[in-house]
């Protein structure tokens, strides 16, 4: 599977320590683990967290062919906290360096020699105008299917972005609070999940939808179809990147021809050890968790 993610590379701030992050770069990280070639479409600033963010793509196997540097802003940043429940809050920094990327023709050119399978893309970096413009031209010029992780951040996102990046997508994967604010905005409050996601689906032309449900699993619409799959218990350190790891295998399984629900299972076993875990991409070995 050839996979182009386009968006955020950051670093998570915790009160222990930094660790590289943003959603887009922990699913191609994940991606280029399972033995994918994974490409990260993005930019850094010219700063020590640039390097070290740089230095962080080449031991994870991400490929940097379609990195920028800006000289303007510098590499994105995030202060996480986690609540009671153990879920992440996000204080974001902007304008950060991956609010510094252009779809030049030279760009556009690269990743059409790429060939992707995917041109994967989430809500933060398409919140401002300049983002969704790039975004747009690189959805409309370049080939490969589209998944969409809706992933709200506070204060990052708005109805019309979402609704536009709808449009676009192939596949979108969202947790249980972003599927009940897209039924409310989309007009569709009150359906049970299978009415609901066939709404959607229809709506938007979406080929499929996952809904990632923590410890209990995910539900999926495929293909006019809905079902769930139980989840793994674990004891959860916090859930950053499990959603991103999650998404990486569910790419790799459905490029991979699996069963649906063979996808998802394994998806939520990699979601599931990733939420034990500090840091965003942990060291895991993929054959171990192929073979559970």
């Amino acid at each position: 599977m050839k996979l182009v993610s386009i968006g955020e590379i950051l670093w998570d701030v915790f009160p222990e320590g930094e660790f590289i992050g943003g959603a887009p770069f922990n699913l191609a990280a994940h991606a280029a683990r399972l033995g994918n070639e994974s490409y990260l479409l993005s930019a850094v600033g010219e700063d020590a967290h640039g390097k070290r963010a740089l230095a962080a793509m080449k031991q994870l196997d991400v490929k940097p062919d379609l990195m920028s540097i800006s000289r303007r802003s510098p590499t994105g940043t995030v202060s996480v906290s986690i609540d009671g429940s153990e879920e992440a809050c996000y204080t974001i920094l902007r304008p950060a360096a991956y609010d510094d990327v252009h779809a030049s023709a030279s760009l556009l050119d690269k990743i059409r020699q790429i060939t992707p399978q995917w041109l994967c893309f989430g809500t933060l970096f398409a919140h401002p105008q300049s983002g969704l413009d790039t975004l747009r031209q690189v959805l409309e010029g370049c080939p490969g299917r589209r998944f969409y992780d809706v992933n709200l951040r506070d204060g990052h996102y708005r109805w019309d972005t979402v609704e536009t990046l709808l449009h676009c997508a192939n596949i979108v994967k969202l947790n249980e609070h972003e599927l009940g604010w897209v039924a409310r905005k989309s007009g569709y409050q009150g359906q049970p999940f299978p009415e609901l996601a066939a709404s959607l689906s229809a709506e938007y032309a979406v080929e499929t939808i996952c809904v990632t449900r923590g410890g209990r699993g995910c539900s999926l619409f495929h293909r006019g179809d809905t079902l769930d799959v139980e989840g793994d218990s674990v004891e959860v350190v916090n859930t950053v990147g499990a959603g991103d790891s999650f998404s990486a295998m569910f790419l790799h399984g459905i490029s991979s021809g699996w069963p649906i629900a063979e996808t998802a299972r394994r998806a939520n076993r990699l979601g599931a050890f990733v939420a034990s875990q500090q840091g965003a991409v942990p060291e895991y070995n993929p054959a171990e968790l192929l073979a559970a």
